[in-house]
């Protein structure tokens, strides 16, 4: 916790609050195998961030949370109960009026499941190893092989108990 505490300071003293925000959601999981905003945007709703409705910003905002258990392909009443919280807050802060605050789901685009359903922390610490170790800015250029440790059996139900674990502590 120290550590953190001293890089939170570093970088205050080194960012501005909206250069941190950027930062940080340009980099966190919205679901869909999805990571940053811009991303997000294309996967949930086929078009960039800055093209998105205040209704389709606000439901990526709710996703911050928990995209797993908020997930509105597999959990929309769940996604509308943390829409209608964020759109709430939107309307209390005079950013959208209140006509504007109605908690309904925007159109979202047909999800594809990628082939890969699990492990996708640990493939990108895999990608981020294979780059650092070979030198390269990105893997995908050129076709490569990369071979590791993981277990798929054992890292599903690892997935599948962290998740369970993380629903019950959200509820609480």
């Amino acid at each position: 916790k120290l550590r953190e505490m001293i890089v939170a300071s570093r970088m205050e003293r080194a960012l501005t609050k909206a250069e941190i925000l950027e930062l940080y959601l340009n980099s966190i999981y919205l679901g869909r195998g999805t990571w940053g905003i811009e991303m997000a945007a294309r996967s949930y709703f086929g078009k960039p961030a800055k093209a998105l409705s205040a209704l389709e910003g606000a439901l990526l905002a709710a996703l911050a949370k928990g995209p797993n258990y908020f997930n509105p392909d597999h959990h929309p009443e769940r996604a509308r109960e943390r829409l209608a919280y964020v759109l709430g807050r939107m309307r209390d802060d005079a950013m959208i009026d209140a006509a504007a605050a109605n908690a309904v789901l925007p159109q979202l685009v047909e999800y594809r499941p990628t082939r890969r359903d699990f492990g996708f922390h640990f493939v990108d610490h895999i990608a981020r190893e294979a780059k650092l170790v070979a030198g390269l800015d990105t893997l995908t250029n050129s076709s490569y092989t990369v071979r590791s440790t993981v277990n798929s059996a054992l890292q599903r139900v690892v997935e599948a108990t962290l998740q369970e674990g993380l629903a019950r502590y959200e509820l609480n």
